[in-house]
């Protein structure tokens, strides 16, 4: 839509007001420094195109006491990046539920009725693994030439008879070097017993499941074989959204066993069924992770992607850090996450849009950092995500309640727009929301 054009006269009568009461969202103090010209032509321009916010409307940055993780940043001891105490999980990190038997079955079948399936990569830093399935424990249902039971022969002629998953005694995460996704060995999660999980609404349920930190999966997963004493990297993984609706937005990594013994002269490559071991992968996150989606004061589109982060602040030894994955960058002008340049983390030059689509397609992986909010915590002070430091062309982003916003905090579903998409063409209802902070508007 074409926006009202503004006379010098007029943005100070507006600047006047929208100083009136200008205290943040997070601290409830006054700003240190008035709002840069630029800044009022941007609200001016909110206004114009959306009405006059909701005084309540605090954009989604909600106050919250800060959880406190040790300077590793678990809540408890890791042995070898893994966090052990899953009585605390519900406390510390968003835990999925355990699956259950329905939606493990129908993952079975998928895996043993789906021959070389083409899969994806998933690029985290943290994740959950659930057991799923063992191999040659329920063939229900499975392709006639799914075996997870091989037959091979050696080079003197003797017939040897595997069960892939008995082999299989560790899985792993191609993490430079291999780290061992712990507790899940031979086949199963700790020889198949579940232990007690706490749950994010801290009750507990049984679950064969394990958190890996700081433990990337881009290089994907594998196992150790047993029988022939080598890792592999037969693997392969599945979006739960080309499986069933059941398990829709969830991922699950299937192994196809292999062996190879160069002394017997026995090289089995598998049957193409990824079904030998089948764990479920969860991206693991701290709680209150949310994302951040960010204009960069151009006025006119008003898509809230020159920047797009997901972001968790918390206490860690009496400093105030937050965790950063950084997705899309959509601005064209030097652009700071706490003092990083976000187009020189993404690796890309200061004009690239990444992430966005559009023409260019850009695409990069996300990147992950963590920053120092605050050296020390202030006491007096409730933190909020609204206190990581995003700076366009020198200008400091502030979103303060009831006035039009510079940055939004949304949930971790939400889509961002592509480029050159607003997003009230994206997302009809952010109007509404605009003036009613209850509107769910995407």
């Amino acid at each position: 839509m074409k926006l009202k054009t503004y006379t010098k006269g007029m943005l100070a009568i507006a600047a006047a007001g929208l100083m009136m009461s200008c205290s943040s969202n997070d601290t409830d103090v006054e700003m240190d420094n008035p709002l840069d010209p630029k800044q009022e032509s941007y609200a001016l321009a909110f206004v114009s195109a959306f009405g006059q916010p909701d005084p309540n409307n605090d954009w989604g940055f909600e106050k919250k006491e800060l959880l406190t993780y040790n300077a590793d940043g678990t809540p408890a001891t890791a042995t070898r990046g893994v966090f052990t105490n899953r009585n605390q999980y519900g406390t510390y990190y968003e835990t999925p539920a355990p699956l259950t038997d329905e939606q493990k079955d129908v993952v079975r079948k998928w895996f043993q009725t789906h021959k070389n399936p083409k899969g994806v990569t998933v690029v985290w830093k943290n994740f959950f693994c659930q057991q799923v399935y063992k191999g040659n424990t329920n063939l229900s249902g499975a392709a006639e030439d799914c075996k997870e039971v091989y037959t091979t022969i050696d080079k003197n002629g003797a017939t040897h008879t595997i069960i892939g998953s008995d082999q299989m005694n560790l899985l792993f995460a191609t993490n430079n070097p291999t780290e061992h996704i712990n507790d899940f060995n031979a086949g199963t999660y700790n020889g198949g017993h579940p232990t007690e999980v706490q749950q994010n609404d801290y009750t507990t349920e049984p679950d064969m499941i394990t958190l890996m930190l700081d433990c990337p999966t881009k290089g994907g997963f594998g196992f150790h074989d047993s029988y022939g004493s080598a890792y592999t990297d037969s693997y392969v993984v599945i979006p739960g959204d080309m499986i069933d609706e059941s398990v829709s937005g969830m991922y699950f990594v299937g192994f196809d066993y292999r062996t190879k013994k160069d002394e017997a002269g026995i090289d089995l490559q598998g049957d193409g069924y990824y079904s030998d071991w089948i764990v479920k992968v969860t991206e693991g996150f701290k709680k209150g992770t949310k994302r951040i989606i960010a204009e960069d004061l151009e006025i006119g589109d008003f898509d809230f992607n020159d920047v797009v982060f997901d972001a968790v602040v918390y206490n860690d030894e009496g400093k105030v850090k937050a965790d950063i994955k950084l997705l899309a960058a959509g601005g064209t002008m030097p652009l700071y996450i706490q003092g990083q340049e976000v187009h020189a983390l993404f690796g890309v030059p200061e004009k690239t849009v990444v992430n966005l689509g559009g023409m260019d397609k850009m695409t990069k992986d996300p990147v992950f950092f963590t920053v120092v909010v605050d050296n020390t915590i202030d006491g007096n002070k409730t933190y909020t995500l609204d206190d990581i430091s995003v700076v366009v062309n020198d200008i400091e982003l502030h979103t303060l309640t009831g006035k039009a916003p510079e940055k939004i905090c949304v949930e971790r579903r939400y889509e961002w727009t592509n480029e050159g998409q607003s997003i009230y063409s994206k997302y009809p209802k952010f109007r509404e929301y605009v003036s009613d902070r209850s509107v769910v508007w995407y």
